[in-house]
């Protein structure tokens, strides 16, 4: 699901028959895409920094 949120808009291929969705396969790994942000926010200044520099 990760993968499907970030991707944003798009044309995605039909499924292959073994990779069909079971029910619960929709939930993201909550820990990873968490992980992913807080990794994605180490390429920024800190709000306060931001703040104070104004």
């Amino acid at each position: 699901m990760a993968e499907e949120l970030l991707a944003g808009y798009g044309v995605f291929p039909p499924l292959r028959p073994n990779e069909a969705k079971v029910k619960g396969s929709s939930q993201a790994d909550l820990y990873q895409l968490s992980e992913f942000i807080r990794r994605c926010g180490l390429n920024f200044k800190k709000h306060e920094e931001l703040l104070a520099s104004l």
